[in-house]
């Protein structure tokens, strides 16, 4: 007999004896959230030695006859498995044909729906979804973030059949996990607001039998996002970088001719080191020459820019080699804000590295050429000081770049519109009705909702920047600078092209900030001769940043916030009974405890529960379309209002630029304090980190690294290992039971089912995913808030048709609670009841949910809320739960009674310590 641990575990487990009792290890693979290290094998070892469970009739019971535990301890024993990618066929593997030109510009759905184009994927249920875990896969030679999975081996044996159970743990929460700072909390927003239409395409794109109109569809979709996730952002980032370089015009600061000469010598200093570093040239021989040609540069510029401020500013200072030596700093400063963004956003967006230097080359030129003929047109009634003309050249370059986000916008409703329309009557005519229509569903909501939310976060951001712009300089752009523009606004650009910017409203006039006055009363700027007779004028400064973010924002903009917080509120109404099961569980106060369990649910409570749950499901659809019409419909009314001549239209739209003046105002005064930024940090990073995992699994890119390809390199180096593994005696496990909550249950499905029908891997062939047929350790698999049904399959409906084939709240609304279940579980007459546990190479698949799961509950159970078959008055435990189970008893489902997502392994979920004991 071998024994050594070490070595490959070639036979088949023998039978266990008294002598040799079974070896059964438990894998834990944790949900979304916040996990650390180790604790989803601790939580697996506390159900275990939680058993036997708590019994009203044990508190009546001295301590000697209370029954014993059934494992009195667990030993921990660190291991380190050896890291290797998922083996993946290369017949399986995803080449889409771009022609040269637009391969580069191609997202991974986009490839991915060309790539399937013609293969008829949807005649072999799970094929669409196993095809695109290998595109994600595909590219990843593994070792991204190291070579070994460090982990823990927990031991331990049970009491009643001398049982040896090792628990370990399949942790991934280190490659999904966004930090809790301000600034990657910011960051991991606008991922989450600029990913998500990727996922509205992903529900599109992966419909393997597209005909013309499906694929019109996708187009008119694919170039919604595309303007959404390029056009608008990069907007956003070179107006800031045009904005900030009017800062050194309009502030006065001291010495400023030696800190710009200081600026100016480090920025030659980084430019040096860039060259350097870039050509590798040149070699240094002695320190003397490093120092020498890594700072004498630098050293020169400083003392030439003091040298020439003094000799050119001698007569009359004006100070404008200092504020161009600033302005130059403030556009270099931006453009390693671009690159790092771009860096960081390429993975993600395929082509965005191109688009976005052209962006700001495109704004640097713009700022350029009015800057030049700023300059040249100065006359002696306008200062002809750079602090004039840089304000000027910022102020038109800020024109055209607000225009440019307009038409964007313009563009994005255009093509959403459209797309609308494509899908309301392409999913007619798809021949699975239900499927089409669910992904349909998902694009629009997928697309709406970041949209809003861009606008919402950005209008927010900006308000904060105009408030500290207003400190800077009150107003920021002088008067000067905004009567000469008014001046000359005539002239800006051709005659046909002023008429139809006026038409669509994308020319920011000067004269718009007429009448938006600050919001704070402040007194009349008088000079001269007005100020010594009375008569000025009570009007205030115009404060043109504050018009500008009013008029962004869209004059309807107030209605459209309130229209999608109608339907925001309508998915808050839906989780708030589950919200606050998760934050207050029902325990009951300890002195109750002496004949009642720690948690008690009735099944009324738990079937209430379940339909309102199963209500707000079906709302899903009127959130949808609230949201849609809030940001493509609301917008464009308030448009088009003026031109249409339409008296009522006409009023509401004069009405809604008085609220939206008015919000414009508050928002700016919020968005300034620190306290709200505060608590937007401590109170939105849980729910962001939850979506943000979701996100994260999806993604598609880097291609070289997607995240899925990482987690399952990790899932199956950890399933390699135990299926190689050999204890003291030779002899491996008997047995492997995966223990899977919220998102690990997706991951787990999505694994197991790959692996399953690829059977490539050598090393998994004692546990049957291997490339040769032989007798292997049977897995059993136990779920518990499982998204697969209630969020994958429904979003998603092409990419898990494994799960279900028609999806729920395709074509109809969810039933009525039962109140007596069904005697067994029994799929459609003349098909397979889905999911399989075949389909992912299981012995066994078991289920548990509660009915108040927002993200996962049944999976073959049709609308059954209850823990027990009795009474509404009857379901606590320890009353015997109802399990429900196929004619081959491979599927068994229940349902643990009243609650939400979290939770399961605590010690209100005692059904589900004494399931884990019995799956041993």
């Amino acid at each position: 007999m071998n024994n050594d641990p070490t070595q490959p575990n070639t036979g088949v487990p023998t039978n266990p004896s008294l002598d040799s009792p079974r070896r059964v290890a438990v894998i834990g693979v944790h949900g979304v959230a916040h996990h650390d290290p180790g604790a989803t094998a601790n939580d697996m070892a506390d159900l275990l030695l939680s058993l036997p469970s708590f019994d009203p009739k044990d508190a009546q019971r001295s301590c000697a006859e209370r029954p014993e535990r059934q494992f009195d301890h667990f030993e921990t024993a660190g291991i380190q498995v050896p890291l290797q990618p998922v083996c993946v066929k290369d017949e399986e593997k995803v080449k889409p044909r771009y022609n040269q030109f637009v391969r580069w510009f191609q997202e991974g759905s986009a490839r991915f729906a060309r790539g399937i184009s013609g293969l008829n994927l949807g005649e072999q249920r799970g094929k669409t979804g196993r095809r695109w875990s290998v595109k994600l896969l595909q590219d990843y030679y593994g070792g991204a973030d190291g070579n070994a999975y460090v982990s823990s081996r927990l031991t331990s044996r049970r009491r009643t059949d001398s049982t040896e159970v090792h628990i370990y743990e399949m942790f991934w929460a280190d490659l999904a996990r966004p930090t809790s700072s301000v600034i990657s909390l910011f960051l991991a927003l606008f991922q989450l607001i600029l990913h998500l239409p990727s996922l509205s395409r992903l529900a599109i794109d992966t419909r393997p039998d597209a005909d013309l109109s499906w694929k019109v569809f996708q187009f008119l979709h694919r170039y919604a996002s595309r303007v959404l996730q390029i056009a608008l952002p990069l907007a956003q980032v070179a107006l800031l970088i045009v904005l900030s370089s009017a800062i050194p015009a309009v502030t006065k600061v001291q010495k400023l001719d030696l800190l710009s000469a200081i600026i100016g010598g480090v920025l030659i200093a980084i430019l040096g080191f860039l060259i350097m570093n870039a050509l590798r040239r040149p070699t240094f021989q002695r320190k003397f020459s490093w120092i020498l040609i890594s700072f004498l540069p630098a050293l020169a510029t400083t003392a030439g820019i003091l040298k020439l401020v003094y000799w050119l500013e001698r007569g009359e200072p004006d100070k404008s080699i200092e504020i161009v030596t600033l302005v130059v700093a403030i556009w270099a400063l931006g453009a390693g804000l671009v690159w790092w963004a771009l860096d960081a956003y390429q993975d993600t967006r395929p082509g965005i590295w191109g688009i976005g230097w052209g962006f700001y080359c495109a704004a640097l030129v713009t700022f350029g050429v009015f800057g030049y003929y700023a300059r040249q047109g100065t006359n002696e009634s306008i200062s002809h000081e750079a602090s004039f003309w840089i304000q000027e050249a910022s102020f038109w370059t800020v024109q055209w770049l607000l225009v440019s986000l307009r038409l964007s916008w313009i563009l994005l409703a255009f093509f959403a519109g459209l797309a609308f329309l494509f899908g309301a009557i392409t999913w007619r005519r798809a021949p699975e009705k239900a499927k089409a229509r669910a992904a349909v569903r998902t694009s629009r909501f997928a697309l709406a909702l970041p949209s809003f939310l861009f606008v919402l976060v950005t209008s927010f951001i900006w308000a904060g920047l105009f408030s500290v712009g207003q400190k800077i300089n009150d107003p920021f752009f002088t008067q000067e600078v905004l009567s000469h523009a008014d001046g000359v606004s005539r002239d800006a650009c051709p005659r046909w092209l002023a008429r139809v910017g006026e038409y669509f409203d994308v020319f920011p006039n000067v004269g718009m900030a007429e009448g938006f006055r600050d919001c704070e009363a402040r007194k009349p700027v008088c000079t001269g001769p007005q100020k010594d007779s009375g008569s000025c004028s009570s009007n205030t400064q115009l404060d043109y940043l504050r018009g500008v973010l009013a008029w962004s924002t869209g004059y309807g903009s107030y209605l459209a916030v309130l229209i999608t917080l109608a339907g925001l509120i309508i998915l808050v109404w839906w989780a708030l009974p589950s919200v606050l099961t998760e934050k207050f569980p029902p325990r009951l106060p300890y002195d109750a405890r002496k004949t009642d369990p720690p948690r008690s649910a009735t099944n009324h409570e738990s079937a209430w529960m379940g339909s309102w749950t199963s209500r707000g499901l079906d709302s899903i659809s009127v959130v949808t379309l609230l949201t849609w019409v809030a940001i493509f419909i609301i917008p464009l009314v308030f448009m088009y209002a003026g031109p249409l001549s339409l008296d009522i239209a006409n009023c509401i739209r004069e009405h809604s630029i008085e609220v939206t003046k008015l919000l414009v105002c508050r928002v700016i005064a919020v968005a300034s304090t620190a306290a709200v930024l505060a608590a937007f940090v401590r109170y939105s990073s849980p729910v962001l980190r939850v979506v943000l995992d979701v996100d994260t699994y999806l993604r598609t890119g880097p291609k070289e690294a997607t995240p899925r390809a990482k987690i399952f390199e990790r899932y199956v180096s950890l399933l390699r290992h135990i299926a190689q593994y050999q204890g003291p005696d030779g002899r491996g496990y008997d047995r492997v039971v995966i223990v899977a909550h919220s998102l690990g249950a997706l991951i787990s499905g999505d694994l197991l089912n790959l692996l399953q029908h690829q059977k490539s891997d050598p090393e998994l062939q004692p546990l049957g995913y291997g490339p040769e047929e032989k007798t292997k350790i049977p897995i059993r698999l136990f779920t518990m808030g499982n998204p697969l049904r209630q969020l994958l399959n429904r979003f998603f409906p092409y990419l898990y048709d494994w799960v279900q084939q028609s999806p729920d709240n395709g074509t109809a609304q969810l039933g009525p609670p039962l109140r007596k279940p069904p005697e067994s579980l029994v799929g459609p007459t003349g098909s397979t009841l889905l999911p399989d546990p075949a389909d992912l190479g299981v012995e066994k698949w078991v289920n548990a949910y509660r009915s108040g799961d927002y993200v996962g509950r049944s999976l073959w159970l049709d609308e059954w809320y209850r823990r027990t078959a009795g009474c509404n008055e009857d379901g606590q435990y320890p009353e015997p739960i109802k399990k429900i189970h196929d004619a081959t008893r491979t599927r068994v489902e229940f349902c643990i009674g009243a609650g939400a997502h979290t939770h399961y392994w605590d010690d209100i979920a005692p059904d589900i310590a004494v399931a884990l004991n019995e799956l041993i």
